[in-house]
């Protein structure tokens, strides 16, 4: 039987081996800087969040709208397309079925964050990635779990 003390002892041990590289897809920062901006995704019995701890997001460059992309969303969708088999295992038939820009900070001095959100749907029923991409080209990375009871 888990208890909550062993279930937060055990999220605390995922974080503190999630490292961030700059190389590497965005992973959680330290135990006290949990995701402030998720986006949750599908793919049968389990379901994936990619999150931004506040750490990661204030140190993407602020954007507007009224300005040109800094990646073309060809070059976006590339990233997100080599970053796929790694959530989804491998698997096939995986599609492209948007693209988005999503504001992930907004601020009043106009220094809002912003991210790619590029969306694949799969080929089970109800299965759907929405992975996040940074403006710097950086895919970020996911953490695995099984689908909670609510979504049975």
């Amino acid at each position: 039987m888990s208890t909550p003390a062993i279930r937060v002892a055990g999220l605390l041990a995922i974080l503190l081996l999630s490292v961030s590289c700059e190389n590497s897809p965005i992973r959680f920062g330290s135990p006290g800087d949990l995701p402030a901006r998720s986006f949750i995704s599908r793919i049968g019995d389990k379901e994936i969040q990619f999150g931004l701890t506040d750490t990661e997001i204030m140190k993407f460059p602020s954007w507007s709208p009224k300005l040109a992309p800094p990646i073309p969303t060809s070059e976006v969708i590339e990233i997100a397309e080599k970053e796929l088999p790694k959530v989804t295992h491998g698997t096939q038939g995986w599609y492209v079925r948007g693209i988005s820009i999503e504001q992930v900070r907004r601020s009043s001095d106009g220094n809002d964050k912003w991210i790619y959100l590029v969306s694949f749907g799969g080929i089970g029923d109800g299965d759907y990635v929405q992975l996040p991409v940074t403006f710097s080209g950086t895919p970020v990375k996911g953490v695995e779990r099984p689908l909670s009871k609510d979504h049975h």
